[in-house]
């Protein structure tokens, strides 16, 4: 059971492009874990082929539909679609979605901002560095 803190955390940044493959993808683990020196290597935080598996299951969910939420593999996805680009943000049940969501429409006007431009596939591979700088200044260790 999750503790109830005052602090908004997100589970995960995914950027993916149109063909569901990764561009950009930061797992963060809980900060309010009670035993911090034990690491389980079987969460998706930690394990590359659960990773894979969940944003496959992802983009499959989510490509070309007209929602912007979904609840998948007991987390909640927020995302934004664009020509060539997903953005999406996962929390845990128990988290805001209007929180994630306005996390999600602030990390994108920060990463277009930064590159100059709309939301491109080219323009975020051209610009990675900055594109890791935006969302290592937006989440810190999972808390927004």
């Amino acid at each position: 059971m999750a503790i109830n803190t005052s602090l908004y955390t997100i589970k995960s940044i995914i950027i993916l492009d149109s063909d569901g493959k990764r561009l950009f993808v930061k797992y963060f683990k809980g900060p309010h874990n009670p035993n911090k020196e034990e690491v389980d290597l079987s969460s998706i935080t930690h394990n590359e082929k659960k990773q894979l598996s969940f944003e496959s299951n992802l983009f499959q969910k989510t490509h070309k539909s007209n929602s912007d939420i979904i609840l998948l593999e007991n987390q909640i996805v927020v995302y934004k679609e664009f020509a060539d680009v997903i953005v999406y943000v996962t929390g845990d049940l128990n988290e805001n979605e209007v929180l994630l969501y306005n996390a999600l429409q602030g990390l994108i006007g920060a990463l277009e901002i930064v590159i100059k431009s709309s939301m491109d596939k080219r323009l975020l591979q051209e610009n990675y560095d900055m594109v890791s700088l935006t969302i290592d200044e937006t989440v810190d260790d999972g808390i927004i």
